[in-house]
């Protein structure tokens, strides 16, 4: 008995220690049990809070989910926004994606969503919040969005429609998500190579009337030129009440001074007339700035030209091209009841090329209808980030002949161009009047100014 007490006495050590170990083991695997494994044993009830019809359940998932640091999670809260339609909702849902595109794993998650949403056959609801958690949740996260537009933005497709209707949301959005969001895809390639989403850009900051967005904006304009940086330079005047300048040290420089005390004007409120510093622009046509680096001039040669008004459109035009310089590339369109181009391309604005350009102008003669429709297309056929449309009466043939058909069609075709049209009316008849209309939509729904010539 006393060697089998012996014999188990010794056994109780290695017993013991077996025992804690197994012990100190099932700790280990409690204390290390990780997000995953966590969101694991909640999943299934999530699932049925963000499926289900009670927006308050949804609400609480959501703000659940935010524990949760991995791509499910963010794949849920991806499935709540399409699933609700509700405000509340999609703002709860922007939040989470917040909170989680902060780690590497959910952000990545985010950036496949992304893309496939971006290049799949329906519009997705969860685009802006997607690209909002990611613009403005950090370096990592900001560039998983950088390489998602650079691979999917394409100009003019489907794509880039829905990526420039986002940046119009950001906008229309107007606050510090938006900001970040917005400076974030300045970052990226196709901000430095597409005229069309660099000006969405720029033009969501301008909707925006928050101090951070002025400071994104005068950050981003040593990188910006002509047309967008025209554009931004003028609205910096517009809500400051300076007086228009070329220069981005000189904009620095009384940012830096008035930052603290500025306040933006009220908003819809009458706007300010601007006031054109030494340095504005380079060369103006009809009074209007020329910023753009590629201009298309068009020009109305109808009978209803002939005479006087033709030679003091003839005129000012020439004087225009005269005036450009060596950094802008440029053609002419003469129109009556068909468009012509003076060149087929943009031509660089050397010497010999505006003598040339200038001969063509000189000899066009006023005949033929009027075919505005054709013109403004042919126009758009030009790689150009401005038009400058000359005419003095309604469009009269050509493929589309009423005006308002007229400015449908244009400013769906520019949707995803975003060209600056500029409309001069010379002797239109009466203010209000159905021509004046017409120019004036027109410019306004293109970017574009309208000036009123009175002979």
């Amino acid at each position: 008995m006393a060697g089998c007490m012996h014999r188990v006495g010794c056994g109780r050590g290695p017993i013991v220690l077996l025992m804690l170990f197994a012990g100190v083991a099932g700790s280990f695997r409690l204390t290390t049990a990780g997000p995953a494994d966590d969101f694991r044993a909640t999943r299934k009830g999530l699932v049925r809070q963000i499926q289900g019809r009670d927006e308050q359940a949804c609400l609480a998932a959501l703000e659940e989910l935010r524990r949760f640091p991995v791509a499910d999670a963010a794949r849920l809260a991806v499935a709540a926004v399409e699933r609700h339609q509700s405000r509340a909702v999609h703002e709860a849902a922007v939040e989470t994606l917040c909170a989680l595109a902060q780690q590497a794993e959910p952000a990545r998650c985010l950036r496949q969503a992304l893309a496939k949403k971006l290049a799949g056959r329906q519009p997705s609801r969860a685009l802006l919040p997607i690209f909002l958690a990611l613009g403005s949740s950090g370096p990592e996260a900001a560039a998983q969005l950088r390489e998602v537009l650079a691979e999917v933005y394409r100009p003019v497709t489907p794509a880039a429609a829905r990526l420039l209707a986002v940046i119009d949301a950001l906008g229309e959005r107007a606050d510090a998500l938006a900001v970040a969001a917005a400076a974030t895809a300045a970052g990226s390639r196709p901000f430095d190579e597409d005229f069309a989403f660099r000006r969405a850009v720029v033009q969501a900051l301008l909707c925006i009337r928050q101090k951070e967005a002025l400071d994104a904006l005068l950050e981003l304009l040593p990188r910006l030129q002509g047309e967008v940086r025209g554009a931004a330079i003028e609205y910096l005047a517009q809500v400051t009440g300076q007086p228009v300048t070329n220069s981005e040290a000189e904009w620095r420089t009384w940012w830096q001074t008035h930052r603290e005390p500025f306040v933006f004007p009220p908003a819809g409120g009458a706007a300010a007339a601007l006031v054109a510093g030494p340095r504005a622009a380079d060369s103006y046509y009809y009074n209007l700035p020329i910023y753009a680096r590629r201009v298309v001039f068009v020009i109305d040669t109808s009978t209803s030209m002939r005479g006087d008004r033709l030679l003091a459109a003839q005129r000012e035009l020439i004087n225009t091209l005269q005036s450009l310089t060596d950094h802008v590339s440029f053609t002419v369109v003469a129109f009556d009841s068909a468009p012509r181009a003076w060149q087929p391309t943009l031509v660089a604005a050397s010497p010999p090329a505006k003598t040339a350009a200038c001969q063509f102008v000189a000899r066009q003669q006023a005949s033929g209808a009027t075919a505005s429709f054709d013109a403004l297309e042919l126009a758009f056929s030009f790689d150009a980030e401005a038009i400058y449309f000359l005419t003095d009466g309604a469009p009269s043939a050509g493929k589309i002949s009423q005006p308002d058909r007229i400015v449908e069609a244009v400013t769906q075709q520019n949707r995803l161009r975003r060209i600056t049209i500029n409309a001069i009316g010379i002797g239109v008849g009466p203010e209000g009047g159905s021509c004046e209309v017409f120019l004036r939509t027109l410019a306004e729904q293109n970017f574009g100014r309208f000036r009123r010539v009175d002979e």
